[in-house]
């Protein structure tokens, strides 16, 4: 029991079950949630360095372009050019499925107490409610997350 007033969950205040045992119900109100509140890209474009020479030289600042100008071409690398953040997660559907797993764990514990408890399922129903989504399968969002965070490949 709570020491604040009021910070009770409604639904066992009032002898009611919680909705966290309706799985089907869960993932479906998640993902309306989530369809509202997640932009389709959670990673914004970030200008290079000569748009933003360029950006300050239409403004009136044009000391930034003239040290872009002077400075010798860099020597070409071989392959293709990487690609930004905001360009992966566009042509891949994988890294947005697994933002929206993150997203989806953080919305279902904050609405529902029961998904904060230890053995609670709630990784496997973000996975769901991701993949419901995206179209992407479980395993491969669940493949995703269990690479390392400092992995190239990784995203999120």
């Amino acid at each position: 029991m709570s020491r604040i007033r009021g910070a009770e969950n409604p639904f066992v205040k009032f002898g009611r079950p919680t909705p966290w045992r309706d799985r089907d119900a869960v993932i479906e109100e998640t993902c309306r949630f989530l369809k509202e509140e997640v932009p389709e890209n959670p990673f914004p474009e970030e200008p290079t360095e000569l748009e933003a020479a360029i950006e300050a030289a239409s403004k009136g600042d044009r000391s930034h372009l003239i040290r872009l100008i002077r400075k010798k071409p860099r020597k070409k690398k071989r392959g293709g050019q990487r690609l930004s953040n905001a360009e992966r997660v566009r042509r891949t559907k994988t890294h947005r499925a697994e933002a929206l797993a993150h997203y989806a764990v953080q919305v279902m514990r904050d609405r529902y107490p029961e998904a904060r408890e230890r053995g609670s399922d709630t990784r496997k129903r973000a996975l769901e409610v991701a993949s419901a989504m995206t179209g992407v399968r479980d395993k491969t969002i669940e493949g995703y997350q269990s690479r390392p965070r400092k992995d190239r490949r990784r995203l999120v």
